[in-house]
């Protein structure tokens, strides 16, 4: 049976990319591992043992785990902030950006596109693990699923380097293409970077989401290395919440435009265009020490409620934490994969139950608000946060909503209501689930900046 090689595979998996085996995933594993035995006729212990790094049938594994879901210009509005803000500074220089886990290459596209709109002297570096994914960038052609509605406001660009044949694919010129660099690139095991010894911008978005806390310590480590001053490493949006404070290089720290949150390469010395930059990271500092000064004052309290994943006779309730957990992770890849429906399905199967109803509500609305439904998101928010008033993620996410709808006074008053229950969270987090390594001091000092 290929159920006893799972934790064997996910091991080997692990070890060589990082990818941490989620549990949606095992079905996954056990039907390779019975088709592969079948086809090379041969029982399937001997097939694991040469499941080795680097040969086809595990660069085939890894394929069918991992999700080459991506689209161009996909989180407009990182890309806006690159027209608007960061690709003006960098005019008249040589600049080199990097889309690392690149998969079939449309962010890599998107990047090069907007720059050369920018009158910008850029180098792409496209890295993946999948060299099949890479294959796709390299031939240049595209069917209609790589456009999308998010980003459609920068399609008019990728008109003028390509063209769109009567079946509904469209091919890059290959001069166009051929001005990407492309390379296979393994983020955990190889060490040498592409070709650059430094970036201005380093993308790595919907990656991290695979990856176990310590994989993402190590990367994080490895790649600010290769940030120039003032460079900008940027995640997905829905990623940057989960980058805890103690995983980040003392060289980097966090900005952000209007709702865009990255990284910045920070230096010793300040100059006069970083002013903004230094005052912002240290608000930040000033807002970090404020919470935990607070948070040691409302320990001793004896006045702290207890969060509700308690069990009858106080305990916390183990089993309820865990299904919410796996609940998170099923939504985050359904969403990753745009599979909204279905994501709906396994959120609302939370809403039978009056303890776990709260978080059905708080996953509809984070659904709700990825697919751009921001009414319907802000109902969802509101709901949770009413079931159940000490549930923070409720109280953030409704504020960022309600931002985005130009509801200010209402927005500000739920990232106050989510400050001061953060101010009452005991040193473990009773809501850690909805994202791994959750830094509630980096959410309270969102709260404040998020006001300004």
């Amino acid at each position: 049976m290929a159920d006893e090689f799972i934790n064997e595979i996910s091991e080997k998996i692990l070890s060589h990319t990082g990818i941490v085996l989620a549990k949606i995933q095992e079905n996954t594993v056990r039907n390779f591992l019975d088709e592969k035995s079948r086809e090379k006729n041969i029982s399937i212990e001997p097939f694991v043992k040469s499941l080795k790094p680097d040969t086809e049938d595990f660069c085939e594994l890894i394929k069918k785990i991992t999700i080459n879901e991506t689209y161009f210009f996909r989180e407009e509005k990182q890309f806006e902030f690159l027209k608007e803000s960061v690709f003006p500074g960098l005019f008249g220089k040589k600049v080199a950006i990097w889309s690392g886990a690149c998969s079939t290459g449309e962010e890599a596209i998107s990047l090069l596109a907007l720059a050369l709109e920018c009158g910008i002297d850029a180098t792409v570096y496209a890295t993946d693990i999948d060299e099949g994914a890479l294959s796709v960038l390299k031939n240049g052609t595209y069917t209609k699923n790589s456009f999308r509605t998010d980003g459609q406001k920068f399609h008019p660009i990728l008109q003028k380097y390509g063209m769109e044949d009567g079946a509904g694919l469209f091919t890059f010129r290959k001069d166009f293409i051929q001005k990407i660099k492309v390379s296979k690139y393994n983020l955990v095991s190889d060490f040498e970077m592409p070709s650059e010894s430094a970036f201005d911008l380093i993308f790595l978005r919907n990656v991290f989401i695979y990856f176990d806390v310590k994989t993402r310590i190590s990367v994080l480590e490895k790649i600010s290395d290769y940030i120039k001053p003032d460079g900008k490493l940027f995640f997905s949006m829905n990623e940057i919440g989960c980058i805890a404070d103690n995983m980040i290089s003392d060289s980097l720290y966090r900005s952000h435009f209007k709702t865009v949150y990255y990284f910045q390469k920070g230096e010793k010395q300040v100059k006069a265009g970083q002013k903004q930059s230094a005052l912002s990271q240290k608000q930040d500092n000033k807002s970090v020490k404020n919470f935990e000064k607070s948070k040691a004052k409302k320990s001793s309290s004896k006045s702290i409620p207890k969060t509700v994943l308690v069990s009858d006779d106080g305990k916390p309730d183990v089993l309820l934490k865990k299904q919410l957990a796996e609940v998170n992770e099923k939504i985050l890849q359904q969403i990753h994969l745009k599979d909204f429906d279905g994501a709906k399905k396994t959120a609302t199967s939370l809403s039978s139950n009056i303890e776990t109803k709260p978080f059905s509500y708080f996953f509809n609305g984070y659904i709700e608000y990825n697919s751009d439904n921001k009414n319907q998101a802000e109902i969802f928010f509101e709901s949770s946060g009413i079931l159940k008033p000490d549930f923070w993620p409720a109280f953030f996410y409704h504020g960022i909503v309600l931002k985005d709808m130009g509801k200010t006074e209402k927005a500000n008053r739920s990232f106050d209501t989510c400050r001061k229950l953060l101010e009452k969270t005991k040193e473990k987090n009773p809501y850690d689930f909805i994202l791994d390594s959750f830094s509630p001091s980096y959410i309270y000092s969102l709260c404040e900046k998020l006001k300004s």
